[in-house]
């Protein structure tokens, strides 16, 4: 390999290049008409440096003869130009008097020929228009004021100074600060008295629908919520009131009765479906499930929905979802179960769908058994609109997409926007999916309203729920200040 190592001087001209050899002996090079240096922004400046182009403050204690004073290794655009005004045994394009004179300029922009074509000058003219294109100045009012700035481990472990460290992180992590803002301004909100010029709900005998506060927030969530572990922390929400409604899929509803019943275990992502359906076993990402405990669940929902037919018949009860959760939730009378503790604390759940999963499997089988049980899902949208018309002020917290997204945000039309959203989700919105669209295109159909500050968090809500919980809802309940 051969490695150029510095210019050749006689007194103060430029006469060639000196190179070591593979082999590590130095040779030397005539140069006849001009040198161009293109060794990168680190190798030029070290060549030249070598050489005795530079600052003196940088040769003199490295004893190399100054043969030219220039900024060499001062900035940032040394290597894109610096014009060396040393001259060659025969000056051509290095003698900036010819290389500028107007002949050569008309030349040069006419013909193409002439000392201006030669190889320094068309270079240098290239980098420079480079250096523009790259270094273009800063606006002095660019208006960004908060500095990127991590957690400083030095002052120990803090979990709430390193959660608000985040806001400055950058990325989702800022992203998950903006979230965290958002639900502390929801319930900020919630503890203000309700407008006198709204009254009092007196009139309102639907318990579940009443306006509660003064900021009503809307919790959505899919099933594989609760198949995880995150339905403990949605299970503290509805326990302490901290949450006035629930939407979520068939799913999100029988998962939180089946584990009552029996555990769903931590398994991986990589499990065989083949082998695991010879085991009977059912696999929910990292998550299984034995057939077992759908049997448990058939035989303790069956009895309930005889109950309801007969009802039905009896009383002429008209049964929707959510009438048909709170039944549920009552019957399993299990501390440990999500509906439970709404039935007990008058939050309605509301899931459209509730025949998509186990539960409408079980619709199936009973209709052969015991035919005739009616669900009506038009009074149930009657509910949970004029819970959103109703609100003082409106919060929707959306864990995940589909159905349970859009379900709340419709409803949040009514009133002509939610006044505060946070979604989080993986989804992406260039498919056109309500799941991945982003809060403003919610703003766009009056789902949101114009001057709110919507947040969506691009994550895994099983990571960031619990402690978007934490940063929140906990700190409210618990008394723990929060900014």
């Amino acid at each position: 390999m051969t490695t150029f190592t510095q210019l050749v001087w006689k007194r103060n001209t430029v006469i060639g290049i000196q190179y070591q050899d593979a082999e590590g002996r130095k040779k030397y090079v005539k140069a006849r008409k001009e040198i161009l240096l293109s060794a990168g922004s680190i190798k030029t400046t070290q060549i030249l440096q070598l050489s005795g182009i530079g600052p003196p403050h940088i040769l003199e204690p490295l004893d190399i003869p100054i043969k030219a004073d220039l900024p060499v290794g001062e900035n940032l655009q040394d290597h894109l130009q610096v014009p060396l005004f040393v001259e060659l045994k025969s000056p051509v394009s290095l003698n900036v008097m010819k290389l500028l004179h107007p002949r050569q300029l008309w030349n040069y922009m006419f013909h193409g020929k002439g000392l201006m074509a030669s190889n320094q000058a068309e270079t240098d003219a290239a980098r420079q228009k480079a250096a523009e294109a790259v270094f273009v100045p800063t606006q002095s009012s660019h208006g960004f004021n908060n500095k990127v700035q991590g957690y400083d481990w030095s002052q120990g472990l803090d979990y709430s100074k390193l959660i608000g460290s985040y806001l400055t992180t950058g990325f989702q992590a800022t992203t998950f600060g903006l979230a965290v803002y958002e639900v502390n301004k929801m319930l900020s909100k919630r503890t203000e008295p309700i407008p006198e010029s709204l009254g009092p709900d007196e009139f309102e005998e639907d318990l579940f629908i009443k306006r509660k506060s003064n900021c009503t927030i809307f919790l959505g969530y899919t099933s594989n919520m609760c198949s995880s572990g995150i339905r403990d922390t949605i299970k503290f929400l509805v326990q302490n009131k901290l949450v006035d409604c629930i939407v979520t899929t068939a799913g999100g509803v029988e998962e939180d009765f089946i584990k009552c019943l029996a555990p769903t275990f931590v398994g991986n992502f990589e499990l065989k479906g083949s082998t695991l359906r010879e085991s009977g076993i059912n696999r929910i990402g990292n998550l299984v499930i034995p057939n077992d405990n759908y049997c448990k669940f058939e035989d303790w929902v069956m009895p309930l929905l005889d109950e309801m037919v007969a009802e039905q018949k009896e009383k002429g009860t008209k049964w929707t979802p959510s009438k048909i959760i709170e039944k549920l939730g009552r019957a399993i009378n299990n501390p440990e179960s999500v509906y439970y503790w709404a039935a007990v604390n008058n939050i309605p759940v509301f899931s459209p769908a509730l025949t998509d999963g186990s539960l409408g499997d079980m619709m199936y089988f009973h209709s052969y058994k015991n035919p005739g049980l009616v669900v009506d899902i038009l009074e149930d949208l009657k509910r949970l609109n004029t819970m959103a018309v109703k609100a003082a002020n409106s919060g929707m917290i959306i864990l995940g997409g589909g159905l349970i997204k859009h379900h709340i945000c419709n409803a949040n039309l009514m009133r002509n926007g939610a006044d505060f959203a946070v979604f989080i989700n993986t989804a992406c919105d260039f498919d056109g999916s309500d799941s991945g669209a982003k809060p403003d295109e919610a703003v766009s159909w009056g789902k949101i309203k114009k001057d709110a500050t919507p947040v969506k968090v691009c994550a895994d809500a099983s990571l960031v729920f619990p402690i978007l919980v934490a940063e929140t809802f906990a700190k409210h309940h618990f008394g723990v200040n929060s900014k």
